[in-house]
């Protein structure tokens, strides 16, 4: 869903709680939304917390998705494009 975000995080902050995510780029901020907590995984190899957008939204589906697609990219160049090429 393009209104929302799983993440990784440490400490996880109650269901219904708010939340402010940031993406970063090179360490300037290039989309910075209040989110809400709308369920929690306590894993302990890796917790992480489901987050649905609550402002900005317009500007989250366009700045997020294209980071998400330039990351994506990124990752599979670096990790992946020697593999499929031989």
């Amino acid at each position: 869903m393009r209104t929302s975000a799983l993440v990784n995080l440490e400490t996880l902050p109650p269901v219904g709680s708010e939340v402010r995510l940031r993406i970063m780029e090179e360490n300037k901020t290039i989309v910075d939304v209040t989110t809400q907590v709308i369920r929690v995984e306590r894993d302990p190899s890796k917790p992480m917390a489901a987050l649905t957008i609550l402002e900005n939204v317009k500007k989250w589906k366009n700045t997020a998705m294209t980071a998400a697609q330039k990351w994506v990219t990124r990752h599979w160049q670096l990790n992946y494009e020697e593999e499929w090429v031989n």
